[in-house]
């Protein structure tokens, strides 16, 4: 407001001192007209000038003169009116501007005017066009600042939260990158035991190898000697089918002898009676008959002996067949178990083949893990060089994170000291918002 007060001060003291300067030199050529008619009464009065027609031509050019004085000044007064009151409309239209009103202009009549009044209103009407825009401009520019200082404001709260949240994710990830290297130095320690395991996983695959080599060179002995086994079965069978063919014609003998046998001791019976009969009969005779009775007696003895003989032959008849019964049983038992023995025999040469082609496929995976055993051992060497790099990478990063850690602290304070100042922005363009209400534009 102490602005524009000033600006309308100086524009009425520019408008005092040229009405000044226009009075001035409308009154200069009326005094000097005036001056030489007073100059020339004067010196008619005084006689210098004689002729009668030099005086009459005064008297003319004094009525001229004073007419003249009178139409210049009516002229100047219809002429300063005019001015005056142009000026004074522009000056209306200044004051109107000067108090905020920006939609007021001079009025046609004044700015078609081809002098310093017209001249003066077509530059106000001007400068209140020029001064309207950039108040409208600045207006806009304003909305702009206030709009923009709260986006940026609300920005910066964003901006300092994630900042914030950035400066705890470096200080977690600063510990995450410390955790990582000690993590890393735990996995190449890991990484050694591996390596160590894998040394032992390869002597052990190596020693498996050769057990499971000696295994089936016992296989395939064992194998040979079921084989060897089934064809001793299948002998032993046959030898027992002849054995058991011998001992049932043996049953059969013993069978003929026992009948011998019993026909033995019918006849030493009935020669025991023929000899007791004989012996009555000695007997009977007396002396001559004594020789007979010897023979009788001898006979009796024979045929008691040949009965002893026939039981004793009897009782060894019957154990033997007794015995053969038992080893006809036993030979059929001995068949009966040789039958299963073959079977057992056949089925464990079908293990034994199943065993030799399990071995095989175990020594085929055993080799397959011995080289997978040495891929791992140099697959191990390149992730012991990979954690190695990855420690070192870890120990950089751990650095690298506190560094910007730190930096995320100072872009916090930074961003602060950007919303303090966005705060102070955003105080003026409201003042400035303000002072510019009080202007009144065209939309």
């Amino acid at each position: 407001m102490g602005n524009k007060a000033e600006v309308k001060q100086k524009a009425k003291k520019r408008f005092f001192t040229l009405k000044v300067k226009m009075l001035i030199v409308a009154i200069v050529p009326v005094v000097v007209a005036m001056a030489a008619a007073m100059i020339v009464g004067a010196l008619s009065l005084k006689g210098k000038i004689a002729d009668q027609e030099i005086q009459t031509l005064v008297k003319y050019f004094a009525m001229l003169t004073i007419i003249l004085i009178v139409l210049v000044t009516i002229s100047i007064r219809l002429t300063l009116w005019g001015f005056v009151n142009s000026l004074n409309r522009t000056i209306k239209v200044l004051d109107s501007a000067a108090e905020g009103n920006l939609t007021v202009t001079a009025q046609p009549k004044d700015t078609a005017r081809k002098d310093e009044t017209g001249t003066l209103a077509r530059h106000t009407n001007a400068v209140i066009k020029s001064l309207a825009k950039v108040i409208a401009k600045v207006g806009s520019t304003s909305d702009v600042i206030v709009a923009a200082s709260e986006k940026l404001d609300k920005m910066t709260d964003q901006t300092r939260n994630a900042s914030d949240d950035v400066a705890r994710s470096m200080s977690d990830m600063a510990n995450g990158a410390t955790a990582q290297a000690t993590e890393t130095q735990s996995v190449s320690e890991a990484v050694m035991q591996i390596g160590e395991g894998i040394e032992q996983t390869n002597a052990a695959v190596q020693n498996l190898m050769n057990n499971a080599d000696t295994m089936k060179k016992a296989g395939q002995a064992g194998a040979e000697s079921v084989q060897d086994l089934g064809s001793i079965s299948e002998k032993v069978k046959a030898q027992i089918a002849v054995i058991y063919q011998q001992t049932n014609t043996t049953n059969e003998s013993a069978q003929e002898i026992h009948k011998a046998t019993e026909l033995i001791a019918s006849i030493a019976n009935e020669t025991n009676l023929l000899a007791l009969n004989a012996s009555i009969e000695a007997a009977r005779a007396g002396e001559s008959g004594r020789g007979f009775a010897v023979v009788a007696e001898q006979i009796k003895n024979l045929a008691e002996q040949s009965n002893e003989s026939a039981k004793t032959i009897e009782g060894i008849i019957k154990n033997l067949l007794e015995e053969s019964e038992q080893a006809v049983k036993t030979m059929n038992t001995v068949d009966a178990i040789i039958g299963l023995q073959a079977d057992k025999v056949e089925t464990t040469k079908r293990v034994f083949d199943k065993v030799s082609g399990g071995l095989q496929v175990t020594i085929d995976g055993i080799e397959s893990i011995a080289s997978n055993t040495e891929k791992l051992a140099h697959a191990r060497g390149q992730v012991m060089s990979s954690v190695e790099s990855l420690s070192a990478i870890a120990e950089e990063n751990a650095a690298a994170t506190q560094e910007t850690a730190a930096s995320a602290e100072e872009l916090a304070a930074t961003i602060s000291e950007i919303k303090d100042a966005t705060g102070r922005l955003y105080k003026v363009a409201d003042e400035l918002t303000g002072e510019l209400n009080m202007f009144q534009i065209y939309e």
